[in-house]
Protein backbone atom coordinates (compact mmCIF):
# COMPACT_ATOMS: atom_id res chain seq x y z
CA UNK A 1 0.00 0.00 0.00
CA UNK A 2 1.52 3.27 -0.65
CA UNK A 3 2.03 6.03 1.45
CA UNK A 4 -0.75 9.04 1.03
CA UNK A 5 0.32 12.33 -0.22
CA UNK A 6 1.58 14.42 2.60
CA UNK A 7 0.52 18.40 3.06
CA UNK A 8 3.88 19.00 3.02
CA UNK A 9 4.15 18.82 -0.70
CA UNK A 10 6.22 15.63 -0.52
CA UNK A 11 5.67 12.06 0.95
CA UNK A 12 7.50 12.57 4.39
CA UNK A 13 10.23 9.90 5.30
CA UNK A 14 9.70 7.03 7.43
CA UNK A 15 11.65 5.00 9.92
CA UNK A 16 12.13 2.16 11.78
CA UNK A 17 13.78 1.37 14.84
CA UNK A 18 14.79 -1.65 16.40
CA UNK A 19 17.39 -1.90 18.51
CA UNK A 20 18.39 0.09 21.96
CA UNK A 21 21.09 2.36 19.78
CA UNK A 22 18.45 3.99 17.28
CA UNK A 23 16.42 4.31 20.62
CA UNK A 24 19.07 6.27 22.13
CA UNK A 25 20.07 8.02 18.87
CA UNK A 26 16.57 9.89 19.25
CA UNK A 27 16.75 11.12 22.92
CA UNK A 28 17.41 14.87 21.89
CA UNK A 29 14.53 14.90 19.52
CA UNK A 30 12.09 12.80 21.76
CA UNK A 31 10.90 14.99 24.04
CA UNK A 32 11.07 18.39 22.17
CA UNK A 33 8.44 16.57 19.59
CA UNK A 34 6.51 15.63 22.73
CA UNK A 35 6.72 18.84 24.56
CA UNK A 36 4.68 20.46 21.64
CA UNK A 37 2.58 17.23 21.07
CA UNK A 38 -1.17 17.39 21.78
CA UNK A 39 -0.57 14.29 23.34
CA UNK A 40 1.92 15.57 25.37
CA UNK A 41 2.31 12.86 28.66
CA UNK A 42 4.87 12.14 31.39
CA UNK A 43 4.19 8.48 30.44
CA UNK A 44 5.67 9.13 26.96
CA UNK A 45 8.86 10.94 27.87
CA UNK A 46 11.65 9.27 26.08
CA UNK A 47 12.73 8.98 30.29
CA UNK A 48 10.32 6.52 30.67
CA UNK A 49 10.38 4.52 27.68
CA UNK A 50 14.14 4.16 28.04
CA UNK A 51 13.43 2.87 31.17
CA UNK A 52 10.74 0.77 31.50
CA UNK A 53 12.65 -0.66 28.15
CA UNK A 54 15.66 -1.49 30.07
CA UNK A 55 14.08 -3.18 33.19
CA UNK A 56 11.39 -5.30 31.12
CA UNK A 57 12.19 -5.16 27.69
CA UNK A 58 13.86 -8.91 27.67
CA UNK A 59 11.85 -10.95 25.36
CA UNK A 60 10.64 -7.70 23.32
CA UNK A 61 11.85 -5.96 20.25
CA UNK A 62 11.78 -2.60 19.70
CA UNK A 63 8.87 -1.20 16.61
CA UNK A 64 9.33 2.22 16.88
CA UNK A 65 7.81 4.01 13.41
CA UNK A 66 9.00 7.60 12.94
CA UNK A 67 8.01 10.19 10.48
CA UNK A 68 10.21 13.15 9.08
CA UNK A 69 9.51 16.39 7.33
CA UNK A 70 11.98 16.20 4.20
CA UNK A 71 13.82 18.95 5.45
CA UNK A 72 14.58 16.13 8.36
CA UNK A 73 12.86 17.12 10.91
CA UNK A 74 11.19 14.71 13.85
CA UNK A 75 7.51 14.57 12.95
CA UNK A 76 6.15 11.61 14.56
CA UNK A 77 6.50 8.90 16.91
CA UNK A 78 5.04 5.72 17.03
CA UNK A 79 6.60 4.52 20.27
CA UNK A 80 5.84 0.08 19.31
CA UNK A 81 6.95 -2.74 20.48
CA UNK A 82 6.64 -6.12 19.03
CA UNK A 83 6.27 -9.88 20.61
CA UNK A 84 5.36 -12.90 20.44
CA UNK A 85 2.31 -14.87 22.15
CA UNK A 86 2.45 -18.72 22.22
CA UNK A 87 -1.84 -19.72 21.70
CA UNK A 88 -2.87 -23.05 20.44
CA UNK A 89 0.83 -24.18 19.84
CA UNK A 90 0.93 -20.83 17.15
CA UNK A 91 3.68 -18.16 17.67
CA UNK A 92 1.18 -15.02 17.35
CA UNK A 93 3.46 -11.85 16.55
CA UNK A 94 1.80 -8.83 18.64
CA UNK A 95 2.36 -4.91 18.78
CA UNK A 96 1.87 -2.79 21.49
CA UNK A 97 3.16 0.46 23.01
CA UNK A 98 6.32 0.27 24.93
CA UNK A 99 5.33 0.37 28.46
CA UNK A 100 2.21 -1.11 28.19
CA UNK A 101 1.09 -4.21 30.62
CA UNK A 102 0.86 -4.60 34.25
CA UNK A 103 4.49 -3.85 34.93
CA UNK A 104 4.43 -0.01 35.48
CA UNK A 105 0.58 0.51 34.78
CA UNK A 106 1.18 3.71 32.70
CA UNK A 107 -2.41 5.76 31.11
CA UNK A 108 -2.71 8.06 28.36
CA UNK A 109 -0.38 6.08 25.65
CA UNK A 110 -0.36 7.14 22.28
CA UNK A 111 1.44 8.10 19.46
CA UNK A 112 3.79 11.81 19.47
CA UNK A 113 2.92 14.25 16.62
CA UNK A 114 3.92 17.26 15.84
CA UNK A 115 1.02 20.02 16.19
CA UNK A 116 -1.83 20.43 13.50
CA UNK A 117 -0.33 16.73 12.15
CA UNK A 118 -1.89 14.36 14.01
CA UNK A 119 -4.79 13.20 11.68
CA UNK A 120 -1.98 12.98 8.94
CA UNK A 121 0.50 11.05 10.65
CA UNK A 122 -1.97 8.43 12.39
CA UNK A 123 -3.15 7.73 8.80
CA UNK A 124 0.71 7.60 7.58
CA UNK A 125 1.71 5.66 10.58
CA UNK A 126 -1.46 3.47 9.48
CA UNK A 127 0.00 2.93 5.99
CA UNK A 128 3.83 2.23 7.21
CA UNK A 129 1.89 -0.71 9.41
CA UNK A 130 0.71 -2.25 6.42
CA UNK A 131 3.60 -2.14 4.58
CA UNK A 132 5.42 -4.09 7.42
CA UNK A 133 2.13 -6.58 7.95
CA UNK A 134 4.05 -9.58 7.10
CA UNK A 135 5.90 -8.58 10.44
CA UNK A 136 2.77 -8.41 12.70
CA UNK A 137 -0.53 -10.52 13.52
CA UNK A 138 -2.21 -8.35 16.17
CA UNK A 139 -1.98 -4.78 16.58
CA UNK A 140 -2.95 -4.56 20.55
CA UNK A 141 -2.93 -0.76 21.73
CA UNK A 142 -4.14 0.10 25.28
CA UNK A 143 -4.90 2.89 27.43
CA UNK A 144 -5.33 5.45 24.45
CA UNK A 145 -7.13 8.71 25.45
CA UNK A 146 -10.98 8.33 24.04
CA UNK A 147 -10.25 11.15 21.90
CA UNK A 148 -7.34 10.02 20.63
CA UNK A 149 -7.07 10.68 16.14
CA UNK A 150 -4.84 7.75 16.01
CA UNK A 151 -7.49 5.33 17.75
CA UNK A 152 -10.48 7.33 15.67
CA UNK A 153 -7.78 6.99 12.42
CA UNK A 154 -6.79 3.19 13.23
CA UNK A 155 -10.07 1.46 13.12
CA UNK A 156 -11.42 3.71 10.49
CA UNK A 157 -8.75 2.47 7.86
CA UNK A 158 -8.54 -0.51 9.27
CA UNK A 159 -11.99 -1.29 8.52
CA UNK A 160 -11.56 0.21 4.94
CA UNK A 161 -8.68 -2.05 4.72
CA UNK A 162 -10.30 -5.09 5.13
CA UNK A 163 -9.46 -5.65 9.04
CA UNK A 164 -11.36 -7.15 11.69
CA UNK A 165 -10.57 -4.33 14.45
CA UNK A 166 -12.68 -3.67 18.08
CA UNK A 167 -12.29 -0.93 20.38
CA UNK A 168 -13.29 -1.64 23.79
CA UNK A 169 -13.97 0.95 26.85
CA UNK A 170 -10.32 0.33 28.71
CA UNK A 171 -9.59 2.23 31.98
CA UNK A 172 -11.33 5.33 33.79
CA UNK A 173 -8.62 7.92 34.76
CA UNK A 174 -10.66 10.74 37.37
CA UNK A 175 -8.79 13.94 37.27
CA UNK A 176 -8.98 17.00 39.56
CA UNK A 177 -9.07 20.72 37.70
CA UNK A 178 -6.66 23.32 40.23
CA UNK A 179 -8.60 26.00 41.16
CA UNK A 180 -7.46 29.63 41.91
CA UNK A 181 -7.74 29.66 45.72
CA UNK A 182 -8.23 27.08 47.96
CA UNK A 183 -11.42 28.32 49.07
CA UNK A 184 -12.63 27.85 45.61
CA UNK A 185 -11.72 24.61 45.35
CA UNK A 186 -12.54 23.32 49.14
CA UNK A 187 -16.66 24.26 47.91
CA UNK A 188 -16.13 21.39 45.70
CA UNK A 189 -16.13 19.03 47.81
CA UNK A 190 -18.76 17.87 49.95
CA UNK A 191 -19.19 19.55 53.36
CA UNK A 192 -18.72 16.31 55.41
CA UNK A 193 -15.73 15.63 53.54
CA UNK A 194 -14.71 19.05 54.24
CA UNK A 195 -15.72 18.64 58.05
CA UNK A 196 -14.36 15.63 58.44
CA UNK A 197 -10.84 16.46 57.34
CA UNK A 198 -10.52 19.93 59.19
CA UNK A 199 -11.56 17.41 62.37
CA UNK A 200 -9.22 14.89 61.82
CA UNK A 201 -6.29 17.10 60.72
CA UNK A 202 -7.00 18.77 64.20
CA UNK A 203 -7.03 15.95 66.37
CA UNK A 204 -4.01 14.92 65.07
CA UNK A 205 -2.09 18.11 65.61
CA UNK A 206 -3.53 18.52 69.18
CA UNK A 207 -2.14 15.44 69.78
CA UNK A 208 0.98 14.91 67.87
CA UNK A 209 3.36 17.03 65.73
CA UNK A 210 2.72 16.74 62.36
CA UNK A 211 4.38 18.36 59.34
CA UNK A 212 3.86 17.77 55.24
CA UNK A 213 7.50 17.69 53.33
CA UNK A 214 7.94 17.36 49.56
CA UNK A 215 11.08 15.60 48.02
CA UNK A 216 13.74 14.64 50.59
CA UNK A 217 17.65 15.50 49.37
CA UNK A 218 18.34 11.99 47.77
CA UNK A 219 15.19 10.77 45.23
CA UNK A 220 16.56 6.75 46.35
CA UNK A 221 15.92 7.48 50.07
CA UNK A 222 12.53 9.32 49.23
CA UNK A 223 11.86 5.76 47.36
CA UNK A 224 12.64 3.84 50.26
CA UNK A 225 10.91 5.68 52.44
CA UNK A 226 7.30 5.63 50.55
CA UNK A 227 8.01 1.84 49.82
CA UNK A 228 8.26 1.17 53.39
CA UNK A 229 4.46 2.40 53.84
CA UNK A 230 3.21 1.17 50.23
CA UNK A 231 4.80 -2.26 51.85
CA UNK A 232 2.75 -1.66 55.26
CA UNK A 233 -0.41 -0.37 53.17
CA UNK A 234 -0.43 -3.83 51.45
CA UNK A 235 0.81 -5.98 54.62
CA UNK A 236 -1.10 -9.01 55.23
CA UNK A 237 -3.91 -8.17 52.19
CA UNK A 238 -2.22 -11.20 50.37
CA UNK A 239 -1.33 -8.79 47.27
CA UNK A 240 2.57 -6.80 47.23
CA UNK A 241 0.79 -3.92 45.52
CA UNK A 242 3.53 -2.10 43.44
CA UNK A 243 6.46 -4.38 43.69
CA UNK A 244 4.40 -7.68 42.65
CA UNK A 245 3.98 -6.82 39.27
CA UNK A 246 6.80 -7.91 38.08
CA UNK A 247 10.78 -9.07 39.19
CA UNK A 248 12.46 -5.70 38.07
CA UNK A 249 10.00 -2.92 39.14
CA UNK A 250 12.47 -2.78 42.21
CA UNK A 251 15.08 -1.56 39.73
CA UNK A 252 12.47 0.60 37.12
CA UNK A 253 11.68 2.96 40.05
CA UNK A 254 15.12 3.07 41.60
CA UNK A 255 16.58 3.99 37.80
CA UNK A 256 13.49 6.29 37.34
CA UNK A 257 13.58 8.42 40.44
CA UNK A 258 17.02 9.06 39.61
CA UNK A 259 15.97 10.25 36.05
CA UNK A 260 12.92 12.20 36.99
CA UNK A 261 14.85 14.28 39.43
CA UNK A 262 17.47 15.54 37.08
CA UNK A 263 14.87 16.53 34.79
CA UNK A 264 12.86 18.15 38.12
CA UNK A 265 9.75 15.83 37.30
CA UNK A 266 10.16 13.82 40.57
CA UNK A 267 7.84 14.37 43.19
CA UNK A 268 7.33 13.16 46.58
CA UNK A 269 4.61 14.53 49.59
CA UNK A 270 5.24 12.76 53.12
CA UNK A 271 2.96 13.30 56.11
CA UNK A 272 5.19 13.01 59.39
CA UNK A 273 3.55 12.50 62.52
CA UNK A 274 6.22 12.43 65.45
CA UNK A 275 9.09 12.91 63.00
CA UNK A 276 7.94 9.57 61.26
CA UNK A 277 6.53 9.10 58.00
CA UNK A 278 2.61 8.30 58.12
CA UNK A 279 1.85 8.74 54.54
CA UNK A 280 3.13 9.05 51.13
CA UNK A 281 2.42 9.95 47.52
CA UNK A 282 4.83 9.03 44.83
CA UNK A 283 4.17 11.40 41.61
CA UNK A 284 5.29 13.22 38.69
CA UNK A 285 4.84 17.06 38.25
CA UNK A 286 4.83 17.47 34.36
CA UNK A 287 3.62 19.70 31.82
CA UNK A 288 1.66 22.02 34.37
CA UNK A 289 0.12 18.64 35.82
CA UNK A 290 0.97 16.75 38.94
CA UNK A 291 0.15 12.87 37.96
CA UNK A 292 -1.06 10.89 41.77
CA UNK A 293 1.03 7.09 40.21
CA UNK A 294 0.69 5.25 44.34
CA UNK A 295 0.22 5.55 47.42
CA UNK A 296 1.19 4.25 50.43
CA UNK A 297 0.20 4.57 54.53
CA UNK A 298 1.43 3.25 58.16
CA UNK A 299 -2.29 1.40 58.88
CA UNK A 300 -1.74 2.21 62.59
CA UNK A 301 -2.55 5.98 61.36
CA UNK A 302 -5.13 4.84 59.15
CA UNK A 303 -8.61 5.60 61.31
CA UNK A 304 -7.10 9.26 60.37
CA UNK A 305 -7.37 9.08 56.59
CA UNK A 306 -3.60 10.13 56.81
CA UNK A 307 -3.65 9.46 52.64
CA UNK A 308 -6.67 11.93 52.17
CA UNK A 309 -5.24 14.73 54.75
CA UNK A 310 -1.91 14.46 52.07
CA UNK A 311 -4.08 14.88 49.53
CA UNK A 312 -5.41 18.31 50.65
CA UNK A 313 -2.33 18.98 50.92
CA UNK A 314 -1.13 18.30 47.60
CA UNK A 315 -3.86 20.20 46.32
CA UNK A 316 -2.81 23.17 48.50
CA UNK A 317 0.77 22.72 46.84
CA UNK A 318 -0.72 22.45 43.46
CA UNK A 319 -2.95 25.99 43.81
CA UNK A 320 0.37 27.77 45.38
CA UNK A 321 2.76 26.36 42.24
CA UNK A 322 0.01 27.09 39.75
CA UNK A 323 -0.71 23.75 38.07
CA UNK A 324 -3.72 23.60 36.45
CA UNK A 325 -4.39 19.50 37.06
CA UNK A 326 -4.21 16.99 39.50
CA UNK A 327 -4.40 13.19 37.86
CA UNK A 328 -5.62 10.49 39.53
CA UNK A 329 -4.94 8.26 37.07
CA UNK A 330 -6.33 4.51 35.96
CA UNK A 331 -8.83 3.25 38.49
CA UNK A 332 -12.03 4.60 39.18
CA UNK A 333 -12.28 3.90 43.01
CA UNK A 334 -14.24 5.12 45.23
CA UNK A 335 -11.91 7.59 47.11
CA UNK A 336 -11.16 9.32 43.71
CA UNK A 337 -14.91 10.35 43.31
CA UNK A 338 -15.10 11.85 46.36
CA UNK A 339 -12.23 14.64 45.47
CA UNK A 340 -13.39 14.76 41.71
CA UNK A 341 -16.42 14.22 38.95
CA UNK A 342 -14.40 14.49 36.55
CA UNK A 343 -12.77 11.92 34.73
CA UNK A 344 -11.29 10.35 31.27
CA UNK A 345 -12.21 7.34 29.78
CA UNK A 346 -9.15 5.37 28.08
CA UNK A 347 -9.87 3.00 24.58
CA UNK A 348 -8.15 -0.58 23.72
CA UNK A 349 -7.52 -0.56 19.95
CA UNK A 350 -7.07 -4.68 18.64
CA UNK A 351 -6.55 -4.85 14.91
CA UNK A 352 -5.80 -8.32 13.52
CA UNK A 353 -4.55 -8.43 10.54
CA UNK A 354 -5.81 -11.18 8.34
CA UNK A 355 -3.44 -14.07 9.11
CA UNK A 356 -3.83 -17.40 10.67
CA UNK A 357 -2.46 -16.75 13.40
CA UNK A 358 -4.61 -12.93 13.93
CA UNK A 359 -7.59 -15.75 13.34
CA UNK A 360 -6.99 -17.66 15.98
CA UNK A 361 -5.84 -14.93 18.44
CA UNK A 362 -9.66 -13.21 17.61
CA UNK A 363 -11.41 -16.71 17.94
CA UNK A 364 -9.55 -17.03 21.81
CA UNK A 365 -10.35 -13.43 22.65
CA UNK A 366 -13.60 -13.82 21.84
CA UNK A 367 -14.03 -17.20 23.52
Amino acid sequence: MPLRQSIYGASPRTGLVRGREGLAALSGEWDRLLGKSPGDSVFLTYEWIDTWWRAFGRGRELFILTLRAPSGELRCIAPFMRYEQRINGLRVRAISFIGSGGEAVPSHLNIITAPGSASEASGLIFDSLMEKGGEWDVLRLTDMAEDSPFAMTLTALSRKAGLRSVVGAGSVCPYIPVRATWEEFEQTLASKMRSEMRRKLKKLSADHDVRFIGDMADPGDALDAYLALHVNRWAGSGSAGLLGSHVNVDKFHRSLVRKFSKRGWLRFHFMMIDGGPAAAVYGFEYGGKFYGYNTGFDRKWSQFGVVKLLMRHIMKDAITRGLKEYDLLCGDHPYKREWTDRKRRLLDVTVWNGTRRADVHRAVSAA
